[in-house]
């Protein structure tokens, strides 16, 4: 993660650099203030990526001798398709926009919001579960683990 770490320190580096010609060229506070704020976000990415790269082995993309082979193999695991993501923008558009036409709007659009989210956290944690406990097919409409059925011909 020194790679990673190394480019949000970059991406702070560039702010400042952007920050002070901004202030020297024009005098105006509120564009200098977002932009070294900038540089804080980029700061605080930096750190949090570096302390990651000291408590965790070395990746190959952290040593420099390394091929390409040796990043090979499984990455991780990825969420299966859902249908809370739309929930979920549907949600925060009608919050939006209840803003503009009204509270109730805003708090039905937060409801739908926050269910969907937890909806989304659920079936990535139960699809987890199943990952841990090597449980293949433990998904919806599968037949592990059921008792068979009754036979047509005994």
């Amino acid at each position: 993660m020194k790679v990673e770490s190394a480019f949000y320190a970059g991406v702070a580096a560039f702010f400042v650099l952007i920050g002070l010609i901004y202030w020297f060229a024009s005098y105006e506070r509120a564009g200098s203030t977002l932009l070294f704020a900038s540089t804080l976000l980029g700061l605080l990415t930096a750190a949090y990526l570096f302390g990651l790269s000291r408590r965790y082995r070395h990746r190959p993309e952290d040593r420099p001798d390394a091929s390409q082979a040796d990043g090979a193999g499984v990455v991780g695991r990825f969420p299966g398709p859902s249908p809370w993501p739309v929930g979920m923008a549907f949600g925060v558009t009608m919050a939006a926009t209840g803003l503009a036409i009204g509270s109730w709007l805003a708090f039905g659009g937060a409801i739908i919001f926050v269910y969907s989210t937890l909806r989304l956290i659920g079936q990535s944690w139960a699809g987890m579960r199943g990952d841990l406990e090597g449980d293949e097919g433990s998904g919806p409409g599968s037949t592990a683990g059921s008792e068979p059925g009754p036979t047509a011909n005994p």
